[in-house]
C-alpha cells in the first residue's frame, strides 16, 4: 500500500465531513411558512428547520469523535 492512500482517504473524508457539515447549516436559511415553530408554556421557539438543521449539525459535528472514541477506548474507559 502506497504511503499516500491513507493521507487521500483522510483528505476526502475530512471533505466530506465538512460538506455534510455545511449543508446541514444550509437547512437553517430562508423562511419556511408551511413549517410550525415549537410552542410551549415559556412562548414560541425557533421555526422547526432551524431546530433540525442545528441538532444535524451538532450530530455530524460529534460523530467521529464519537466513532472513534467507541472503536478506540476499552469498555471501562467510555
Amino acid at each position: 500500500m502506497s504511503p499516500r492512500l491513507p493521507l487521500l482517504r483522510t483528505a476526502v473524508l475530512l471533505g466530506l465531513w465538512g460538506a455534510s457539515l455545511w449543508s446541514t447549516l444550509l437547512l437553517t436559511r430562508g423562511e419556511r411558512d408551511f413549517l410550525p415553530s415549537v410552542c410551549g408554556i415559556w412562548g414560541c421557539g425557533p421555526p422547526s428547520h432551524v431546530l433540525l438543521g442545528w441538532h444535524l449539525f451538532w450530530g455530524v459535528l460529534f460523530a467521529p469523535p464519537a466513532i472513534l472514541a467507541l472503536r478506540n477506548l476499552g469498555p471501562t474507559c467510555l
